[in-house]
């Protein structure tokens, strides 16, 4: 198994806090978001590959050479907000360097969590179909805005519908996937149909009517530090918990 690390946004929400830091690089004392996520990832003895724009390229190289981190770092050769290819885009430049050619865990980089990976991995390898970490979500407003998964009694997806105007259950998918090496051309094909480019969950959408997909109810917190208040709400728990 691999891991492809999405990190190729512009955080334009969080200008106003980061000036020209990617996200995935604001610290949290004194250690970034994304030295935090790599303490997750390393029990898993996995390769990873982070993938970023021209932008933020040279910050990230940076970043790897300080923390000692043996991992490939992929430029989509964007360099402006209106050049983004978008987190599905993204997904397919990485997979046609030809370097992710296996099981692929894909994490988006400015994600904090406070539990193992191991159970989401054993979970996929139970019967090898693609696995999406979910939790329980009532707040409908934050709800409308995510993933919103069914499933059955087995923990089988039985639907997957990316920002409801009306939610159909309280489990919201994470920025936590994994698929199988199998399906790595669907990400190609969802785009070529003519697939909204963005959210990662519009190609879970197109996944779960294609191919059978499992939950895996995530064991702790999660979040995603995407706007000023995420990020403030990260720090105030951060030092809550140092």
């Amino acid at each position: 198994m691999k891991c492809l690390i999405l990190a190729a946004g512009y955080g334009t929400r969080m200008q106003a806090v980061t000036g020209d830091i990617p996200k995935a690089l604001i610290r949290l004392g004194d250690q970034t978001i994304l030295d935090l996520l790599m303490q997750r990832l390393d029990p898993l003895d996995i390769r990873c590959t982070l993938i970023t724009n021209r932008k933020f390229y040279d910050q990230f190289v940076r970043w790897q050479l300080a923390a000692n981190v043996t991992m490939t770092m992929v430029n989509n050769g964007t360099e402006h907000v209106d050049e983004r290819l978008g987190a599905i885009g993204d997904i397919c430049f990485a997979l046609e360097t030809g370097q992710l050619d296996d099981d692929l865990l894909i994490v988006a980089a400015d994600t904090l969590f406070n539990f193992p990976l191991q159970g989401l991995v054993q979970a996929f390898h139970s019967d090898r179909c693609g696995v999406v970490a979910v939790r329980p979500n009532h707040d409908l407003i934050d709800l409308r805005r995510r993933g919103v998964v069914e499933v059955d009694n087995h923990g089988r997806i039985t639907g997957f519908t990316e920002k409801p105007d009306q939610p159909a259950s309280h489990l919201a998918a994470t920025p936590l996937y994994i698929l199988p090496r199998e399906m790595l051309t669907e990400p190609a094909r969802y785009l070529a149909g003519g697939g909204n480019p963005d959210a990662p969950g519009y190609l879970i959408e197109y996944l779960v009517a294609h191919h059978s997909m499992n939950a895996w109810q995530i064991p702790g917190e999660i979040s995603d530090v995407g706007n000023p208040d995420s990020y403030s709400a990260a720090l105030s728990q951060f030092e809550s918990n140092s």
